[in-house]
């Protein structure tokens, strides 16, 4: 059998709708965000940034906030062993932080190093309120405003999983929020560790980002302007329906995508 090139209108319609898709501006966000199988070893940390509203100056409380304001972490994480300093008789420790600021400030500097964790040997050179004997294998974070939770790998088990009863974050000031998920345990040196799953950010009134919670007039009549469009596109199509060709189909679907991108 041969395969036929497209049609000229064919191929002005695939044109348009990739033109269309581009251009629609991507208003349907989230604070929810998916990870898959993320590796996290020793010596990494992980970094994420969004503006939240505090119970205290929530402009509603709509469900599914329903008044609340939190971080929430729902992530499973498992350890392989890939050299032989791993043993899987020893505990492990991951850390997570919430930083109320509009940047993060990591690590400690000395003799020219960097350090993004508080090991024995930086304690034992420094020992300050950035890094001392009861700092040792825990992030360095210079900021004032932190909360930090760890969960643990037990011993001869390779999972471990952060949920709502051991990581749960609750938002008292309104602004940016960063969280920082890091591994400064030397006890999984030689473990590939890896998560999955999601971390929610809720709102009082829902998912939608604090940045964008202004916009929702705008996008409520960006939805009747595509409304208005759309009923006006279906009346003409029905109309001219025996004229329709394969490039109004495809404007149809950018529209029908547009209008509901717009009203959730």
């Amino acid at each position: 059998l041969e395969s036929k090139p497209p049609a000229p209108n064919q191929k002005m319609a695939m044109s348009a709708l990739l033109l269309l898709l581009l251009l629609t501006p991507d208003h349907a966000h989230a604070d929810l965000f998916e990870y898959h199988w993320t590796t996290l070893n020793l010596g990494n940390y992980l970094v994420r940034r969004v503006e939240m509203f505090s119970p205290k100056d929530q402009p509603a409380d709509t469900p599914p906030g329903n008044g609340n304001a939190y971080i929430q972490l729902e992530l499973n994480f498992q350890r392989k062993i890939v050299n032989d300093t791993a043993h899987m008789e020893n505990e492990g420790e991951i850390e997570f932080a919430t930083v109320q600021d509009h940047s993060l400030k990591i690590g400690y500097t000395h003799n020219e190093k960097h350090y993004f964790c508080c090991t024995r040997q930086l304690a034992e050179k420094i020992n300050n309120d950035v890094c001392n004997e009861n700092l040792i294998n825990r992030m360095i974070i210079l900021n004032k405003d932190i909360k930090a939770k760890k969960i643990v790998f037990q011993a001869n088990k390779a999972t471990a999983s952060a949920h709502s009863k051991n990581s749960k974050f609750g938002i008292t000031k309104s602004g940016p929020h960063i969280l920082v998920m890091s591994n400064c345990d030397p006890r999984l040196s030689g473990f590939d560790v890896k998560f999955k799953g999601s971390t929610v950010w809720m709102n009082p009134y829902g998912y939608l980002p604090a940045t964008l919670y202004y916009f929702i007039p705008f996008f409520g009549t960006m939805a009747l302007v595509y409304g208005a469009l759309a009923l006006v596109w279906l009346i003409l199509n029905a109309i001219h329906w025996k004229d329709i060709v394969s490039l109004q189909n495809y404007i149809t679907c950018v529209m029908a995508v547009c209008l509901i991108e717009n009203m959730v």
